[in-house]
């Protein structure tokens, strides 16, 4: 057996011969910077064994804890990692099976995953939910692997925010970087890789097809591949997540009943099973290259490229002088309602947004933080929303707001705690000329993630000139 599953302190560590390869998070059970090629840094930040469901509860608290199992087995000549877990009511059990391959010539090593969810008694589960062709469904995620340096490097949080943070994690600003250039799809036909973005994924949710494959892939690094030989009849799903290039996997489930927009409740019944096969690769550059330079590369419809067609978010003061690229990972587009951006008019410039809110509100908004690719939200310290603006025609009402994301750890599906939102009213009168719109607010004792803010329109038009959010 060259695997060995050690114990030490409060975890387990996967190993193979004097390699690590994961260790086990005690509260998630997710196995964290998996490691795929002997030597090399991990292929995944975290790859979480049992199953996600996409819900609305912390995440360490669907799963006990206290009930985890972990045990490494030899099966047919082969390394098999044996994984159990029980919901706290004892209503659902989740398991898995990873059964892993030698390492091959360069190294790479392989898994075959198996998932099953077991329902052991009559309960509801609150999760995600979409509605398809006018009937609604439940997502039933399996897993959501993070790919590590996928956005950034992914280093264990120290308590002390001292750089820049992924995952509610510090980060090394010396080593940030982009690790994944494509997603490529594969569905049996022609291989087609798309270019990855953080400004949404053309794919949309697919459903895969028997012997399908995925990956993350790049010109000249190794790549994440997913391959799926029961995918059509075990009806699996996958969606990118553009925001850390995350994978959510799913089973659609029907026997739901709609909560409110986001939410839905999944009715289950005592006996029931679902399951999801797949299997996990790595790849070397040379083998990514290959696929490559085989695979189509579509361009960007009128429709993806009209993403871009809005004026790039900076650091520092926004002046709207610049269009976004979908060529620049780090180019984000300005998330606006019922606004344009003009090119005829502005404070000190020829540029500035427009919202309309004269029919129904206008808004426009963004966030700033660790999981936006900045510098973290400083405890107790003073941040300012501030613009330049101009009402049109008639007098218009104006709502701020400056909401900071205090996670409820542990676990990296943490939901925010509540009450760290601030919301400041005021009317413009058309005057004809810009004045200075400044709202200020202390972060939480506690850290914050993320921090958003939203301006909000309504009863007329509104120019906004040299946007400023951040610290003061």
């Amino acid at each position: 057996m060259n695997y060995r599953l050690v114990k030490t302190n409060d975890r387990y560590e996967l190993f193979y011969d004097k390699h690590l390869l994961a260790s086990i998070d005690p509260l998630t059970g997710a196995l964290k910077n998996l490691v795929l090629r002997l030597g090399d840094i991990p292929a995944l930040h975290i790859y979480q064994v049992f199953w996600t469901m996409n819900s609305n509860d912390v995440f360490p608290c669907k799963w006990n804890p206290d009930s985890f199992v972990f045990e490494l087995v030899q099966r047919d000549g082969a390394d098999v990692l044996l994984c159990f877990a029980y919901n706290r009511d004892m209503t659902m059990k989740s398991s898995t099976e990873l059964t892993f391959s030698q390492p091959d010539a360069d190294g790479c090593i392989s898994f075959d995953a198996f998932q099953r969810l077991e329902i052991l008694g009559d309960c509801t589960h609150r999760g995600f939910g979409m509605t398809r062709d006018g009937k609604n469904y439940g997502c039933l995620e399996f897993t959501d692997p993070y790919p590590y340096h996928a956005v950034g490097p992914t280093e264990d949080f120290s308590g002390e925010w001292k750089g820049l943070y992924v995952y509610g994690q510090e980060c090394d600003f010396s080593e940030w970087r982009k690790k994944y250039q494509y997603l490529l799809y594969d569905n049996g036909g022609k291989a087609t890789a798309y270019r990855l973005t953080h400004c949404g994924c053309p794919l949309g949710y697919i459903r895969t097809d028997d012997n399908s494959y995925l990956g993350l892939m790049d010109n000249n690094l190794g790549a994440i591949i997913l391959r799926f030989p029961n995918g059509r009849s075990e009806g699996i799903e996958f969606s990118l997540c553009t925001w850390g290039y995350d994978l959510h996997f799913h089973i659609l489930y029907d026997k739901v009943e709609p909560v409110d927009d986001r939410w839905i409740d999944f009715h289950f019944t005592a006996g029931q099973k679902f399951d999801a096969h797949y299997r996990i690769e790595y790849l070397p550059p040379t083998a990514s290259k290959e696929i490559l330079a085989r695979a189509d590369f579509p361009e960007l419809t009128p429709e993806q490229l009209s993403i871009y067609d809005r004026p790039v978010i900076t650091g520092g003061i926004n002046r709207f002088a610049y269009k976004a690229s979908p060529d620049d990972m780090f180019s984000f587009p300005l998330d606006y309602k019922n606004g344009r951006w003009r090119h005829d008019i502005g404070y000190d410039d020829c540029c500035c947004v427009e919202l309309d809110g004269d029919i129904e509100p206008a808004s426009l908004g963004y966030k700033i933080g660790s999981d936006q690719f900045g510098a973290p939200i400083v405890p107790e310290h003073e941040y300012e929303l501030s613009f330049m603006a101009m009402a049109i025609d008639v007098s218009v009402e104006i709502e701020l707001s400056i909401e900071f994301y205090v996670p409820i750890y542990p676990g990296y599906h943490s939901l925010p705690k509540p009450g760290n939102r601030h919301i400041k009213k005021l009317s413009l009168a058309p005057d004809g000329d810009f004045s200075r719109v400044c709202f200020t607010v202390k972060s939480p004792t506690e850290y914050s993630t993320v921090s958003e803010m939203n301006i909000n329109v309504t009863g007329g038009k509104l120019l906004i000139d040299n946007l400023y959010f951040g610290k003061r």
